[in-house]
Order: structure tokens, then sequence, then C-alpha cells
């Protein structure tokens, strides 16, 4: 494709680690900004689950729940509704219904009950989460794109900003205290 083709640049918003994620939307921006195109941040257990729907093979009231990988021994999670099997751009039309969030699989498979599950999270920990078999499992860029562009022509907003839901590990330094020159004995 030549790069004078191109209409946008859609993006993966997270949830997701720190810094993969902020590097995933610099970038984006970037090439936004050097192409003269919009840059469309889509969630990207919106995407998983639009996959999920057409690899499926789910219908309208079907549910499911996406859970990624978090680490630290937890997923990323959100339930979705499917609404219509194909909408506009070939893309299913979900609603969330819980979510996004971050816990522990244990926690997330009370989200789960009567939903189907998907996700590379829910892969991780099948102890707690019964993954549908030939279920996707990360997000794939060809359905994250086709999101994008059947949000953008319903009108909606795409912003770009990370979708992050707990704190990063590292935090700043406390501040260093002052250490006075007069000792109790010189303030007599």
């Amino acid at each position: 494709v030549d790069r004078r083709d191109l209409t946008a640049v859609a993006v993966g918003t997270g949830p997701a680690p720190f810094t993969g994620l902020r590097v995933g939307l610099v970038t984006a921006r970037a090439l936004g900004f050097a192409l003269g195109v919009p840059v469309l941040g889509v969630p990207s257990l919106d995407a998983v689950a639009a996959q999920a729907v057409s690899d499926l093979g789910l219908v309208p009231d079907d549910e499911l729940l996406v859970a990624t990988d978090a680490r630290r021994r937890e997923v990323y999670w959100a339930r979705y509704r499917v609404v219509a099997h194909e909408g506009p751009h070939a893309v299913p039309v979900l609603e969330t219904v819980a979510g996004p969030d971050v816990g522990p699989a244990a926690d997330v498979a009370t989200h789960a009950a009567g939903a189907v599950v998907v996700g590379e999270g829910a892969e991780l920990y099948p102890d707690a989460l019964d993954v549908a078999q030939d279920a996707p499992q990360v997000p794939d860029a060809a359905v994250l794109a086709r999101l994008a562009i059947a949000r953008r022509a319903a009108g909606l907003e795409q912003p770009t900003e990370p979708l992050y839901l707990r704190r990063p590990d590292v935090q700043e330094a406390a501040a260093r205290k002052r250490v006075s020159d007069a000792s109790p004995e010189r303030s007599r």
C-alpha cells in the first residue's frame, strides 16, 4: 500500500504493560502526524471480543468474557454481549456488560459464569477460567483496524489515551529529608 492511500492509523489502547503500550501509542501518533491522518484508538479487549464473535460463530445475546495476561498472576478482563453478529465494515456490534478491570483469574471467574471465555489470560489459568476451544488469544490487527473504521463511521470518539487499569510497578522516590546543620546542643 502506498502511504498516500492510508486514511488513518489504528492503534490498540490496552490494557497492556506500561512501557509497551506507551511505545505503541507514541509510534502510532508519530505515524499519524507524519502522514497527516487521524489516529484511532481501540481497546485491545474489544478487538479480541470482536474476533471471537466471528471465529466462534456467536450470535446476538451470547455473552463472552475476554481475559488477557496482566502479569503478576492477574488478567485484564471485560465481559461483552453480542448485539449483532455483523455490523458495518464486517465487525460485530458488542455491548460492554462489565469491566474492563484487572484482577486474579480466580476472582474474574465469578464474572465468567454463562459466558464464552477467550484470550491468552484465560489460557494461562485453566484451573480458574474455562477457555473456549479455538478461541482467539491476542488482538488481531486487521480486526482492530476494522473496528476503528466502523467506529469512525458511526461518529464515535476513539481517543488514543492508554487504558491503564493499575498503578505502575515503578514509583517515584520519596523526597529526601533535609538535614539541618544545627544539632540539638547548638540550638540551646
